[in-house]
């Protein structure tokens, strides 16, 4: 549309050929001028692929004025013709700057124009038939081409739309698809680890290889049920998923008789599920091994998500994660454990 209003405003040069016509010639070279800046304009903002935004409606108001202002100093009879450049070259002003809009915005552009360009032929009293009949000749291609490009951008318009409206559900499918799967191997993974961890344990009671009154068994039982109730729970929609899963850990020592507090201070962002399962799988053994009570903190200062354990028992050992991103630290005495990971929320 740049190029095609380029060559309608510079190519037929009739401008030029005529200019000893205009009486007097600043009101047609101001009009000129508008029409050119408005066609380098655009030409840049193509280019820098942006569009007119706010400065639309006050350059079309430009482009009306210059209309009229070339139009109220012509000669007495040149309307409609070779004189009157700016009647063929006006229309495509409106395409280039409406092209982006619904088509009722350029057909109102068009009518304005057809408008001042029957009044420049009326009101100087030179509305002869000759003159009329050359006036809808001229409209055929000074109106009809550029609404017709307009009819063309609308109609590719909603192609582009249809096309970008199928692509962008393509992808919502796939991804979807893609998630699902992602999720569905996770699950099969940690679901193999847990029946490897648990079903050795099971075995070794099946089999009379450990003992249930053992307090090394019994502990290790209560992590694996904390880790199952913890599993179930990340099907859950909750709206905090890290607090969710925590409560749910911590449901097998409360089934106990243990008095767990959960305590959250502040907000952070959700962590990604292997995060969290490290999170927790950090504090388990401090959680599920209490004897009477357990108070858990979550907490996020600085960027770094704490989760904290102190409960009333005495674990020795390491307390490992499933990710290296999580770190932990851990004290533990006669009577008290205190187990803390972190992550770096950044």
């Amino acid at each position: 549309m740049v190029i095609i209003a380029a060559v309608i405003l510079i190519l037929p040069l009739s401008f030029a050929r005529y200019i000893d016509r205009y009486h007097p010639l600043w009101p047609q070279i101001i009009a000129y001028a508008v029409l050119s800046a408005v066609v380098v304009a655009e030409a840049m903002l193509a280019a820098r692929r942006r569009g007119w935004s706010r400065w639309r409606w006050p350059v079309l108001a430009m482009v009306l004025a210059a209309d009229v202002l070339a139009r109220a100093f012509l000669a007495p009879g040149a309307a409609v013709t070779s004189a009157d450049w700016i009647f063929g070259a006006l229309g495509w002003m409106g395409v280039i700057l409406l092209l982006d809009r619904p088509l009722g915005y350029l057909v109102a552009f068009l009518g304005m124009h057809e408008a001042v360009t029957l009044a420049a032929i009326l009101l100087p009293g030179a509305g002869t038939r000759d003159v009329l009949l050359n006036f809808v000749a001229g409209s055929l291609g000074t109106i009809g081409y550029p609404l017709a490009s307009g009819i063309a951008a609308v109609a590719l318009r909603g192609v582009a739309q249809a096309a970008a409206r199928a692509t962008y559900e393509t992808e919502e499918r796939r991804t979807a698809e893609e998630s699902s799967e992602r999720i569905h191997r996770n699950r099969q993974a940690r679901l193999a680890a847990l029946d490897e961890s648990a079903g050795r344990l099971l075995q070794g009671l099946a089999d009379g290889t450990l003992d249930p009154a053992d307090q090394q068994v019994r502990q290790e039982c209560a992590i694996e049920a904390a880790r199952m109730r913890r599993l179930f729970a990340e099907a859950d929609a909750a709206a905090e998923p890290l607090k969710h899963l925590l409560e749910q850990a911590s449901d097998v020592a409360t089934r106990r008789g243990v008095k767990v507090d959960l305590f959250t201070v502040g907000s952070w962002p959700d962590p990604p599920p292997e995060i969290r399962r490290s999170l927790t799988d950090a504090v388990l053994p401090a959680i599920t091994a209490a004897w009477s009570e357990a108070r858990i903190v979550v907490i996020c200062i600085g960027g770094v998500l704490s989760v904290s354990v102190r409960a009333d028992c005495s674990i020795m050992g390491s307390f490992p994660t499933t990710d290296p991103a999580v770190r932990v630290t851990a004290t533990s005495d006669d009577d008290t454990t205190w187990v803390e990971a972190q992550w770096a929320t950044g």
